[in-house]
């Protein structure tokens, strides 16, 4: 799923302007474009979709009838309201989508669904530079700043410690790299800020357990103002699922709430791509986590602000 197609070479275009114009534009606006294929849980290529739907001409996506592989690629390279492409190789169909594609239709391994990245300086937050070594849930609620970012009920889970790895839940097979991911305590909403403007690019997610939920991801202005939101069905049998963003640009911050709410409906999140404009320092810093409170026993906690003085525990919701 993490695969790059790239893509060389054009030939002419059958368009009403200029073939040598156009395809001077587009080798210039491609050689800075990478595309990323949207793939089926079985790695296979296919057509891109929204959910189920095959999308509207006109409004989702833009048709053209005779460009091949490389001309598609480019073309949505040269667009700016392009944000994936679809190829059929055999009959030189080409979709440029204007909405963003969620997954690709299984067993049509002669279309490709490829979505563009975005360009920018990239950092990816995998929560694998903090240590959660804390007897017994190998878990710890962030309390300060971590990889510039402020956390509100975000938590870091040990998700590889043997202990979750179990048919029941998915603290386990959620974690996309490393040793430890991001998940929602108590099931609760959660949210990531920045005091510099950020996009949001895409992220693995994963039901912790076996529920349907609808997840919403919501973007913010400086002044707290709501300017993009996108939602996200998921079913437990999606593991690490990519979720690509659109829109989600020069944010500052970013509210994920999940339906429903509370017991079992934690989100498991690893390898968050965000990027930040080139004047922002992104050399990343360990951000120590005050490991020394337990959040079920209350043991160390008299200096956590967000100390629960109860049985609560985050991690299944027992006692929440």
């Amino acid at each position: 799923m993490n695969s790059i197609l790239l893509i060389a070479g054009i030939s002419g275009l059958a368009m009403s302007f200029p073939v040598d114009t156009l395809s001077t534009r587009l080798a210039k606006r491609s050689e800075t474009t990478n595309f990323q294929p949207l793939l089926t849980k079985g790695g296979n290529h296919g057509p891109c979709r929204v959910g189920t739907d095959t999308g509207v001409e006109g409004k989702d996506y833009t048709l053209y009838k005779s460009l091949n592989l490389t001309e598609c690629t480019k073309l949505c390279a040269e667009d700016e309201t392009c944000v994936a492409f679809e190829s059929q190789r055999y009959y030189t169909r080409c979709e440029i989508w204007h909405t963003l594609p969620t997954k690709v239709k299984d067993h049509r391994t002669t279309w490709t669904c490829q979505v563009k990245e975005k360009t920018c300086e990239s950092q990816i937050i995998n929560f694998d530079d903090v240590s959660v070594e804390s007897f017994p849930l190998h878990y710890q609620l962030i309390t300060t700043e971590y990889q510039q970012f402020t956390w509100n009920n975000g938590a870091i889970i040990q998700g590889r410690n043997s202990r979750y790895d179990s048919d029941h839940h998915h603290y386990f097979d959620g974690v996309a790299s490393g040793d430890n991911a991001l998940f929602n305590a108590r099931g609760d909403p959660f949210s990531f800020s920045s005091e510099t403007p950020f996009s949001l690019n895409e992220l693995k997610m994963t039901l912790a357990f076996d529920r349907l939920i609808n997840v919403t991801f919501t973007g913010y202005d400086e002044n707290n103002v709501e300017v993009i939101a996108q939602t996200i069905s998921l079913t437990f049998d999606d593991v690490r699922e990519l979720v690509i963003f659109t829109g989600f640009e020069n944010i500052y911050k970013v509210d994920v709430v999940s339906s429903p709410t509370g017991t079992f409906t934690q989100l498991v999140i690893d390898d968050i791509s965000v990027c930040r404009s080139s004047d922002v320092n992104n050399d990343s810093r360990r951000r120590e986590i005050d490991d020394g409170c337990d959040e079920v026993t209350g043991v160390g906690c008299a200096n956590s602000q967000d100390h629960r003085r109860d049985a609560c525990n985050d991690i299944t919701s027992v006692g929440c």
